[in-house]
């Protein structure tokens, strides 16, 4: 295992665990079936049993506080 690539698995697991921390609850739960799940919003909204738009709104709100942007480039990073 290289040792530059270790510590920047560390740093993005980090920094990925700060900004998903500092969502309430229902938001930290559908960034976890979008970005690492990969779950549709059709899919989100079926297992929350609510609306697709009400996840369309919750994903923008993590938007605007920047999160769900940082998660996504966290976790395509390490694909």
């Amino acid at each position: 295992t290289d040792p530059v690539e270790s510590i920047h698995a560390e740093q993005m697991a980090k920094h990925l665990h700060e900004a998903v921390a500092r969502l309430k609850p229902e938001f930290r739960e559908i960034i976890m079936m979008k970005h690492f799940q990969e779950m549709s919003y059709q899919e989100i909204a079926e297992v929350l049993q609510c609306s697709r738009q009400n996840v369309g709104r919750a994903l923008r709100h993590a938007r605007m506080i920047g999160v769900s942007g940082r998660v996504r480039n966290i976790v395509s990073d390490e694909k």
